[in-house]
């Protein structure tokens, strides 16, 4: 049975806070761009330290990714069988590609580390949307998702997900992946999809009439292909570690379940 529209809306999803959200970011991509961008880009410069390289963060920063996003909401679709909030996720992923990938090539700011490595021009024009800088894309994918899901789980995980957007986004900047206008942008962009996905579902998508077969059809084979292809494509050190750590947070939130489970038994 498909999942029901969640009994109340959170304060933070009102229309006018979401507003002043979206707002604060974009001023803050304004001052950051202004005041910030070429000191921060400078002192990652002059103070260049490899601790950030490993294991755990660069599994951590898979989190960002469009690919990643969506293998987790098609998995928590079909075990959960949670169809309607992985539908909303991937409805916010798709309204964010729709305004972050134009702009990128609109916009055409090359990425911090471009800069240092001297890339020529052309060289940079060859990739349109894997190498422009602003917005940023991860920033704006793990805000659209977490935007998107924070109505549907416990109330718990929600400043649980944002931290975690926003952990994303502070990396991308460290890596020198992006400058800190970019991923304010990318930040506000990811939470004006989050919710613009979350109005289309509750008021244009009729989501109880979804047949739930073609769903899960769909996600087993999304789930084996997605992997397949990164394997393919040489990325199989991207696809260890990402697993790596949804392999502890499977076991955290199980963890977790199992002690709520307890207490409950325990207290009735």
């Amino acid at each position: 049975m498909m999942d029901k529209k969640p009994i109340s809306q959170p304060r933070f999803y009102r229309k006018n806070l979401i507003i002043t959200a979206i707002a604060v970011l974009a001023a803050a991509s304004l001052l950051c761009y202004f005041l910030a961008d070429t000191r921060v880009f400078n002192w990652l410069c002059q103070n260049a330290d490899t601790w950030h390289r490993n294991r755990w963060l660069t599994a951590f920063e898979q989190f960002g990714k469009a690919w990643a996003l969506i293998w987790l909401l098609l998995l928590w679709g079909l075990i959960a069988r949670r169809h309607r909030p992985a539908l909303v996720g991937l409805l916010a992923l798709l309204i964010m590609t729709a305004t972050v990938l134009p702009t990128k090539s609109l916009v055409q700011r090359p990425r911090p580390r471009d800069v240092v490595e001297r890339q020529s021009p052309d060289e940079t024009k060859n990739h349109l949307t894997r190498s422009w800088s602003f917005p940023s894309g991860d920033a704006a994918a793990a805000f659209a998702v977490a935007v998107a899901v924070i109505p549907f789980v416990a109330l718990g995980w929600s400043p649980l997900m944002l931290i975690a957007a926003a952990g994303i986004a502070i990396l991308r900047v460290i890596v020198m992946a992006h400058y800190p206008s970019d991923v304010c942008a990318g930040a506000a962009a990811g939470v004006f999809s989050g919710w613009l996905a979350l109005q289309i579902s509750r008021r244009w998508i009729l989501l109880e009439s979804f047949n739930t077969h073609w769903f899960d059809a769909a996600a087993v084979i999304a789930l084996v292909a997605m992997p397949a292809c990164l394997c393919i494509f040489g990325k199989i050190g991207h696809l260890i570690d990402f697993f790596t750590i949804v392999a502890i947070l499977a076991a955290c939130i199980l963890l977790i379940t199992k002690l709520n489970a307890s207490l409950r038994q325990t207290h009735p």
